[in-house]
């Protein structure tokens, strides 16, 4: 008869059953474990020792286990690979409390829900799906969670072919079928034969239609008239997001419609074909259009020029104000270089503000976020060298954000800590208390020593000064000096060939230096935590300077193509004629 559990055991048993679909990275000290089945997956996919713990069963658990500190790029491998990642962590300190340390899952990080700077291709978005069947239609919905964007349409349910149009363009990571959707297998079929490890993942909500329609409302705000059904799949996306994310998610704010009326649906065999944004060969970019297209400097743009690409305008009158945009930005070649030398100093913040917005920001991010912002006011004063519609409303649109960078720049070092827990990512100078504090730690040595002179001119005697775990700091006596100690010397310990004491102001010494070390930590962590408090009530404006300088990034792109390639600005006319002289194929004539 098998043995109960161990008390461990059952608490990660308990947690396991709560996320049966995931592997659980299992807090234990200083490494995420892993058990039994998903032990067995882990090992095999990270290619790590696999071992056994007993836990009570006559049979040892298959277990393995990463160090926390190294855990991104282990869950990462496993999200790319279509697994879901369940991280619990410990919720109390083990040396504070006696027997099991209260644990839980704080997030479950899946394919569509990536956050990390690794964890995703920058320069591609990273797509949700959900698919949600109303009244013969389906709502399709996708998000990409790293930039904030939503995008959804409505389908007939017998119109299978614009379905597979929609995937093949925006190619999610993963799909959310909510409860009481059902996939046709055709769909099924084609997402498993078309694209590399789709997480399908069933979503059973306990919530109501009317409940996930007042969250889309509320989260969203100024939806106007929408239709109930498309709230609904709004909402139920907003709800499956806090079931995994479990944090705030206010910078998935950017929601419109597929614009279907004034662009052209390219279907599944055409954006295939053509090689537009993927070869026929391995499904890379090398070969295609966009990779004759691309000299976009920052990732926000090279996405943005992958869905221009992907989804080619029909309206008229867009399509002109953008051949205007390069034209004026061919003209003026030397303040277009300009331009393109300060946007290949901008890093991905559309993705940094969302790690702001859900708590993973890194001290890297703050200072790629304060180098991008430091340069915006140098595009602005250059684009107010153009006259033309396009690139004047990208200048409005582009905010300097002078107070944010103001504040980083007080706030965070010049050169932090890669991570927080490392200490030294605020500035000194920006909070008074964390200075002493820092002084206090760094100069510990240089008032050690003086306390050391002191007691040596106060007693004469030849005392050192040392420190170890048990004791503390304390004054260290030959046996022959014992003698001369005065009565103000608290003896703590006798060795073979010496006497160790204590005295007051060793002893408030002593408590300084110690809450002093606890105390930075803690301020850095409030100080880091506030900063972000208040960049994240203006997320939403750095997310439209973001959009503003994606667009000014392609047309930028495109310029110097057609400048570098002497490529003619087609007039359009709407008398159904196409007359093409001197043509030329970009892609051949690049690659031939």
């Amino acid at each position: 008869m098998a043995k109960k559990v161990t008390p461990m055991m059952e608490q990660y048993l308990d947690i396991k059953s709560r996320h049966s679909d995931e592997l659980l990275f299992f807090r234990l000290g200083d490494f995420y474990e892993l058990f039994n089945e998903d032990a067995l997956i882990a090992s095999r996919e990270l290619n790590i020792t696999l071992t056994g713990r007993p836990t009570g069963n006559e049979e040892r658990t298959p277990m393995c286990g990463v160090p926390f500190h190294a855990a991104e790029s282990y869950i990462e491998t496993l999200v790319k690979k279509g697994y879901k990642v369940a991280i619990c962590e410990q919720l109390e300190d083990p040396k504070a409390v006696k027997g099991i340390v209260k644990r839980d899952v704080i997030q479950v990080i899946t394919p569509g829900t990536v956050m990390t700077e690794n964890g995703n291709d920058a320069r591609s978005n990273n797509f949700l799906a959900l698919f949600y069947l109303v009244k013969e239609a389906w709502i399709l919905v996708f998000s990409d969670v790293s930039t904030g964007e939503v995008i959804w349409d409505r389908v007939p349910q017998n119109n299978i072919s614009q379905i597979y149009d929609s995937l093949s363009m925006y190619r999610p990571a993963e799909i959310i079928v909510p409860e009481g959707t059902i996939l046709p297998q055709s769909i099924v079929d084609f997402i498993h034969n078309q694209f590399n490890n789709v997480v399908l993942s069933p979503f059973a909500s306990f919530e109501s239609v009317e409940h996930a329609c007042k969250l889309a409302n509320n989260h969203f705000q100024d939806m106007g008239l929408m239709e109930e059904d498309v709230l609904a799949a709004l909402g139920f996306m907003l709800l499956y997001l806090q079931d995994v994310i479990k944090t705030e998610i206010a910078h998935i704010n950017y929601v419109h419609q597929m614009d279907v009326g004034n662009r052209l649906i390219l279907d599944t065999s055409s954006l295939r074909h053509l090689e537009i944004t993927h070869n026929l060969r391995d499904g890379g970019v090398k070969g295609t259009l966009l990779d004759v297209l691309d000299r976009t400097l920052t990732p926000m743009g090279a996405r943005l020029l992958k869905q221009w690409l992907e989804s080619p305008l029909t309206d008229i009158s867009t399509i002109q104000r953008r051949q205007a945009a390069v034209a004026e930005l061919i003209s003026r070649n030397g303040e277009r270089c300009e331009i393109q030398s300060y946007l290949d100093c901008i890093y991905d913040f559309e993705r940094i503000v969302g790690r702001i917005e859900t708590g993973s920001v890194s001290p890297r991010d703050f200072t790629s976020l304060r180098e991008s912002l430091q340069v915006l006011p140098h595009i602005k004063n250059l684009l107010k060298e153009f006259s033309g519609l396009s690139l004047s409303s990208i200048n409005t649109r582009i905010d300097n954000h002078a107070d944010i960078y103001d504040l980083l720049n007080r706030a965070i070092a010049e050169q932090p800590a890669l991570t927080l827990k490392d200490g030294r990512v605020i500035r000194d100078g920006y909070n008074e208390e964390l200075d002493e504090l820092r002084s206090l730690a760094t100069n510990s040595e240089v008032w050690l020593q003086k306390l050391e002179d002191k007691a040596r001119e106060e007693t004469g005697l030849k005392l050192k000064t040392k420190y170890n775990k048990v004791f503390g700091y304390f004054f260290e006596v030959s046996k022959s000096q014992i003698d001369k100690v005065p009565a103000y010397f608290i003896r703590k310990q006798t060795t073979v060939n010496a006497e160790r004491y204590i005295t007051p102001d060793l002893k408030e010494f002593e408590i300084k230096i110690l809450s002093a070390k606890e105390k930075i930590v803690s301020l850095e962590q409030q100080l880091y935590q506030d900063l972000r408090n208040q960049i994240k009530g203006v997320i939403k404006k750095v997310q439209e300077t973001a959009r503003a300088l994606a667009e000014l990034d392609v047309l930028a792109s495109l310029a110097t193509v057609a400048y570098e390639s002497n490529y003619i600005c087609p007039n359009i006319v709407m008398n159904g004629q196409i007359n093409i002289r001197d043509g030329r194929h970009p892609v051949i004539e690049k690659f031939l």
